[in-house]
């Protein structure tokens, strides 16, 4: 009953968000008005994504521009366990109304001295605690649907970097999967991490995951 219960809302969330996705494999296009496209593939095994990053900035003017969504939103059942992208130290765990239960995690400096991080957000729960060091596929959470700005179970997943000059932006993380620009990479942990770069592998436990619930 409860897995039927979670399709269904499931089924609710894309609904809402008109993108007309199956529950895997599937990738919301680019809004034009203020985003770069890239071309995505997500693999059949990967629940779908149903928003992509928006900057801030990129259109002429504030009626052209659509709001703003710093990261890209992933589809899923409630309980479905969420993965560290990245190898890095878990700089924050808590809960805030807005957001809900969620989990930033710093991946250090590349050659270039640009600091990135990860920030995980309405998440059901954390697993994760402030000081903790992860390897890239630890379970730090489960996905869910807490803090005001939710709406169905989802996660949204973020990729921030600060620059020598201390300049801090938000990136889209579409450009940082393992297999390269916009081929989602699904967790194995038979191929061990890039090191000296950003090399993320998806924050949601692919299809026959053993992690999967």
């Amino acid at each position: 009953m409860r897995r039927v219960f979670q399709i269904a809302q499931f089924g609710v969330l894309l609904a809402v968000t008109g993108c007309g996705l199956s529950e895997f494999g599937g990738s919301a296009p680019y809004d034009p008005r203020n985003s770069t496209p890239l071309d995505i593939t997500v693999p059949q095994d990967a629940y779908s994504i149903s928003q992509q990053f928006r900057p801030r900035a990129g259109a002429t003017s504030e009626a052209e521009r659509s709001p703003s969504h710093l990261g890209i939103d992933v589809v899923a059942p409630f309980g479905t366990p969420v993965i560290a992208a990245a190898s890095g130290r878990v700089t924050r765990s808590f809960f805030g109304p807005a957001y809900g239960h969620q989990v930033f995690i710093d991946h250090g400096a590349d050659a270039a001295g640009r600091q990135s991080w990860t920030h995980y957000v309405h998440l059901q729960e954390r697993m994760a605690n402030e000081g903790e060091t992860v390897r890239q596929g630890d379970v730090i959470g489960t996905l869910g649907s807490t803090g005001f700005l939710a709406f169905g179970p989802h996660l949204h997943f973020e990729v921030w970097q600060r620059d020598p000059d201390g300049m801090k932006e938000p990136r889209d993380p579409n450009l940082y999967w393992r297999d390269g620009v916009g081929q989602i990479t699904c967790f194995d942990g038979n191929v061990a991490p890039v090191s000296g770069a950003l090399s993320l592998k998806y924050p949601v436990v692919c299809r026959g995951d053993a992690r999967r619930r």
